[in-house]
């Protein structure tokens, strides 16, 4: 923002950590009213499920454990989407659609990654932001797969077609 730079908390620094650091420098402390309000779903999260495991689990830092369940999700993340884009680029056909023999046996992430990488190209004619795949979605499309129905229609006006071996994308034109 400008030569202004938010700093949010570390994952694994509990508040207990950060407001004793505060303390020991001397920091002037802001505080957001709407860091307490029980509307917004990382609050809930932060004000009483965060408390309630450091209650049940006293013998280790349920913070620190979540945070390096983060960390490792992250990194397979990072590890998957490679793998999903390589997996595309040995799909893709020349025309921008992919080989539905190949889709057949991918299932759960993989797949997911795949239609959702595929989906985002710009083959779908705009770039009004990425369409995120949701897993109902990813089974619906698994089923269309498998079955012998030739269009399968996605939120936003996606729909899927298979063309012999092809799978292509295209808009759901308005009437």
């Amino acid at each position: 923002l400008g030569n202004l730079h938010i700093i949010r908390p570390w994952l694994d620094v509990t508040r207990d950590e950060i407001e004793q650091y505060l303390i020991d420098h001397e920091l002037q402390v802001s505080r957001d009213e709407s860091n307490d309000a029980l509307n917004y779903q990382r609050n809930r999260v932060r004000l009483k499920v965060i408390p309630a495991l450091v209650e049940a689990y006293t013998d280790r830092s349920p913070v620190r454990a979540l945070a390096g369940l983060a960390r490792r999700m992250a990194g397979l993340e990072k590890f998957l989407s490679a793998l999903s884009e390589e997996k595309l680029e040995m799909l893709r056909l020349p025309d921008g659609a992919i080989r539905i023999s190949g889709l057949l046996n991918l299932h759960g992430y993989l797949l997911h990654g795949i239609l959702e990488a595929w989906i985002n190209q710009p083959i779908v004619g705009d770039d009004a932001g990425r369409y995120r795949l949701t897993e109902l979605e990813t089974r619906k499309i698994e089923r269309f797969l498998e079955s012998t129905a030739r269009r399968a229609e996605l939120r936003n006006g996606i729909v899927l077609v298979k063309k012999k071996d092809a799978l292509t994308i295209a808009r759901k034109t308005e009437r």
